[in-house]
């Protein structure tokens, strides 16, 4: 997919685009996942220790490889892209699928939006971007570069900014927060303290961010300059 031509991946930018991002922590535990299709925004929370959450929001739950397995078919039926900032949601997918036929999703195609960002940056916005403070300053100096490059950083480069209390870092330890607190009280949200509460709130917010900036950034990108994306765009299943 590196090598499609000028013309075929101008195509596929056009074609519909199923925004997602995963909640998830580096031993592969998924919590929750949110998406954007056709302007329609949805939170599916897929770590039965947060039922009690999903049941105080009517929010639906289910287990993480069905529903990645419907966004999917999703995307198959539409003719939709996959877009996420990174590759860590295609590794998800690999992941997740791996003792599935996955035969039906070898022609799904993923942008990575960030690889398209960095290209927009370097090509149009360097200075800018350079001049950026530190997106939290009192980070320390381990985690201020990556977190420089971040979604949120990025979409300071745009009029879509992260709501103040956008945590980087801290999504992961506020959703184990809420689900250690939840196994403890039955599953019941209303037993749950204010500060377990907001945390749990905090971690929701942050991920509906993360989501809706990625068409934002995608249309900031595409309306200056669509050859950002040629080098983004690979299979969902190598």
């Amino acid at each position: 997919m590196n090598s499609v031509s000028l013309e075929n991946y101008r195509t596929i930018i056009q074609q519909p685009k199923l925004y997602i991002d995963y909640e998830s922590n580096k031993a592969g535990k998924i919590y929750l996942v949110g998406f954007q299709y056709k302007d329609s925004f949805t939170q599916v929370i897929t770590d039965p220790e947060l039922e009690g959450l999903a049941t105080h929001l009517q929010l639906k739950v289910a287990d993480p490889v069905d529903q990645t397995m419907q966004l999917l078919n999703t995307a198959i039926r539409d003719n939709a892209a996959i877009v996420a900032y990174s590759e860590a949601e295609k590794q998800i997918f690999q992941n997740l699928l791996c003792d599935i036929d996955i035969t039906q999703y070898q022609d799904l195609v993923y942008l990575n939006l960030l690889k398209a960002t960095k290209s927009w940056i370097n090509r149009h916005m360097k200075q800018v971007f350079d001049d950026l403070p530190p997106f939290r300053k009192n980070a320390s100096l381990y985690h201020q570069r990556p977190m420089q490059k971040s979604l949120a950083s990025i979409m300071r480069l745009t009029s879509f900014n992260a709501p103040t209390d956008y945590a980087p870092l801290k999504t992961t330890g506020r959703l184990n927060t809420i689900g250690s607190a939840l196994i403890k009280k039955n599953q019941c949200y209303e037993r749950l303290t204010p500060i377990q509460k907001r945390k749990g709130t905090q971690a929701l917010k942050h991920n509906e961010f993360d989501v809706k900036a990625l068409p934002i950034l995608f249309e900031t990108i595409y309306s200056k300059d669509q050859s950002c994306f040629k080098k983004s765009l690979k299979r969902c299943f190598d």
